[in-house]
Parts: structure tokens; sequence; C-alpha cells
């Protein structure tokens, strides 16, 4: 339930991403639009008695007005929405609260036929692209499964593929072409486009010579910095490219080359600690290359590795009705199903949807360890505008997200939003939190879609 006091901030801070002003009842077909934007984005409320510039000048008659907002959200919302209305006295006058949560059937259209979306404080058409990734979002489609125009079974490394084959099947493929085909077809690598047999994003991915020629941006850029900012020296680049074994490969050797073992003696044996557990910066690497979407252009996969933290940028919204908060409780939706089911048979995951809890276990046990220290190393997630540059443990705290959902603690339970975890008594002095203010209007974004981002945050 919202309070007359949250309305009253709401006035002051103006319209966002989340919140919509009207001062009465326009037509149907406009209030519609509103729903639907929200419906498609991250959900928001519609106040009905509020000028554009925050004046609260009451609705006229809130019973009739929540009727007809309950109508419109049945009749002229396709699919219909069930939103949440409350009646709440401010200052002496009534306002009318619809509250949208964001769908989980989109696309959704107004009755006209029109799809919007919210960016910033207004509505905007969708996009083609948009369109595509709302539709993929709810489930209804996958990229990987979409046929590639232009790639052939001419693109396609054999041998890559036919070892995958023997390992599923224990047998050979037959040197017949048609029976050939009929494999690459029942596997969802080839299928028809225009008349034409083409690779699937999938089997190009994941089978494929050069995937980089006809999806460029399924490459990985890892970067290595001295110090914990981007300003500073560049030690080691690396621009990754190949089918998605060898992008994992890739990421993980550049990782382990990058971050600094520690030698210490125990026993009577010297043994070496790695700044990160090895196991959870390879389940990292590979749920950011299965699970991003590939119908991003012009945005690839980024690993950047700083002398305290690491962080893996995938581009790409989680998918349908996950969210951050429920990520590491063996929650399981797969965007790439395809993509999924070639890695997990090849060896390099398990479609079980327990790498995050896994990754923070062995954060977990990691901390423990000699290695940490006096340092506590945790796995951060959180979803990021594209193009929002954030920075960590340097001299400015990071732009924050709109909503930080979920961050792992000692305990691994929901801890306060803007609370360290505990910390060491041997830490360095703590450091000032950002304020509330601060963290609610950092990361607006202004119409680019986010990417998840898996942190590895030093604390101390």
């Amino acid at each position: 339930m919202i309070t007359p006091d949250e309305i009253r901030r709401k006035t002051r801070t103006g319209e966002d991403s989340y919140t919509e002003f009207k001062e009465r009842l326009d037509n149907a077909e406009s209030l519609a639009g509103e729903i639907v934007a929200f419906a498609n984005t991250d959900g928001g409320r519609l106040f009905i008695g509020i000028s554009d510039d925050g004046q609260i000048v009451g609705a006229a008659d809130p019973d009739r007005t929540s009727t007809t907002l309950v109508q419109i959200c049945r009749e002229n919302v396709l699919p219909a929405v069930l939103p949440r209305i409350e009646v709440v006295e401010v200052e002496g006058r009534l306002v009318v609260v619809l509250e949208v949560a964001q769908g989980p059937h989109k696309p959704y259209r107004t009755k006209g036929g029109r799809y919007y979306v919210r960016a910033g404080s207004t509505k905007q058409d969708a996009s083609p692209q948009e369109l595509l990734r709302l539709v993929q979002r709810a489930g209804a489609f996958h990229f990987d499964e979409t046929p590639v125009p232009g790639a052939g079974k001419t693109d396609l490394d054999w041998p890559l593929f036919e070892h995958y084959y023997r390992s599923v099947s224990d047998e050979s493929l037959a040197e017949d072409d048609a029976a050939v085909e009929e494999v690459l077809r029942g596997a969802f690598v080839l299928a028809e486009c225009d008349g034409k047999l083409c690779l699937t994003a999938a089997g190009l991915l994941c089978f494929g010579k050069n995937p980089q020629k006809h999806l460029y941006h399924s490459r990985v850029s890892a970067l290595r910095f001295v110090g914990d900012d981007v300003s500073e020296t560049m030690a080691d680049t690396q621009e990754l490219s190949g089918p998605l074994s060898q992008l994992i490969d890739g990421a993980v050797s550049f990782a382990i080359r990058n971050t600094p073992t520690t030698a210490r003696i125990e026993g009577v044996k010297e043994n070496e600690h790695p700044q990160y557990p090895r196991a959870a910066l390879r389940e990292l690497i590979v749920n950011a290359i299965a699970h991003r979407d590939y119908s991003i252009e012009g945005a690839q996969i980024r690993m950047i590795i700083f002398d305290h933290r690491l962080e893996l940028y995938s581009p790409g919204r989680l998918p349908n009705t996950m969210t951050l908060a429920n990520l590491r409780h063996y929650n399981h939706i797969a965007r790439n199903p395809l993509i999924v089911q070639y890695l997990s048979r090849q060896g390099y995951m398990r479609d079980f949807g327990t790498g995050i809890p896994r990754v923070i276990r062995l954060m977990r046990e990691h901390n423990k360890s000699p290695a940490a220290r006096c340092f506590f190393y945790w796995p951060a997630f959180l979803e990021r505008p594209c193009r929002r540059r954030q920075t960590c443990c340097g001299a400015d705290w990071p732009d924050w997200p709109d909503r930080l959902d979920c961050w792992p603690s000692t305990a691994l339970s929901p801890p306060d939003a803007w609370a360290w975890p505990r910390r060491s008594r041997q830490s360095s002095p703590r450091r000032s939190r950002p304020s509330p203010a601060r963290s609610s209007t950092a990361c607006r974004i202004q119409r680019s879609w986010p990417a998840l981002c898996w942190r590895f945050w030093r604390c101390g």
C-alpha cells in the first residue's frame, strides 16, 4: 500500500521510468498506452489526480475513475492486465493510484494496435528490435532457434560437430549426405530460410568455423587494468572469437593469467591460493556466454579485471519472470535452450539452475581460506544500462541501477539494500555508503537495454 508521504515524495521528484501523472482521465487509448508501456517494461504506477508539474488536484470521482481504469485494463489492453488500484487521501484530496506489474505475457498492445515501452518519463513506440526482445523475454520465441541468412553447411566446423555427435550418440556420422542433413535438422543445427538450408544461431555459435563472420557481436572482449579504474593503465587485452566452447576456454585462461595467486606454507608444503575460486570464475563465464541475449547487435560480452575486482557484462535483461532476487534460489529459465543443451552435453554446464547458488557457496568457502586474508570477496549481481559507466572501490561510488534486488551476504540472506557484507576485524576503515537519495536517482535508463553484470567485489 502506498502512503500519502510516498505520494508527496513522488510529486517532488517528478515523473520517471516507474511514475506517470494524470490530472484527469484522458481517452481510453491514451491511458491504455501508459499501461501497456509499464507492462512491457518494468512495471510502474499511474497517478490520477496529479498534474504533470506535480500539483495534487485530486480525482473528480474516485469510484468512477477506478471502475473506468479496470475496464481499460480489461478491454483496451491486449492481453488484459490485472492492476492494483488504491484511493489515497493526500492534503485533503483523493488520488487514484493504479499499479501495473511487469507483464509475463509480452508483448502487450493497445486495442488500437500500438506497442509501447517506457523510456524515462515517457512512453515510446516499440521498435522492431524491441518487439523481438519482448517476445523473447516472454519465452514465446528463442533467438538461438532462428536460421542465420547466409550461413550454410560450408560454415560448419565438421570435426567439431562430429566430435559432439559421437559424444552424445556413441556413433559416427553417416557418409550419406541426405542422412547427415537429417541429423543436422534433427539437432536444430540446420533450418530452412527462404527456401534454403541455413545454420541456426545456436548451430553457428556452437559449431561454426567463424561465427563472428555472421554474428559479429558474439565475441568476448577481455581487459586487464592496473588499479581499480578503467582510467588506469591497461596491462592486457584480448578479443576472443570462435565457437562458444573456444570463447569459454579463452576467457577462463585470460582470467587465470590475469588474477594473482598467493603462495603460503601449510605444514611442510607450499600451496597456491588463487584470488578467486577457479570453479566460480568458470561458472560465471559459462553463464554469461550461454545466457546472453544474442539478438542484441553491437554489444559483446565484456570481462574487465582490476586489482581488486572482476566484472562480467552479459548483454540482455533477465528472461521472462526471472529476477535478481530469485536468481540465487535454484530458479532456472533458459533464454537460449539450444545453446544450453549443446554446452551441457559438452560438459561445460548443467541445465539445473544451480550455477549462481554454487558460485555464492564457493565464494563463502573461499572467504574462509587463507587467500582471503582480511578481505572478503563477494559476487554481486545487478542489471545496469549498457552504456552507463560504473566504478567501484575507488574514490567515487558507482552509479547504481534503479533496483538492486540481490546482494549476497555472509548468511546468504537478503540484507539491507545498501549494507556491505560482514567485514573482517582487520579490514581497513569503513567507507561511507551512498545516500538513499543518490541511489534512487542514480541510473534511469534512457532507451538502452541493460546488461546483466556479475561482479566479484572486494570489501575491505
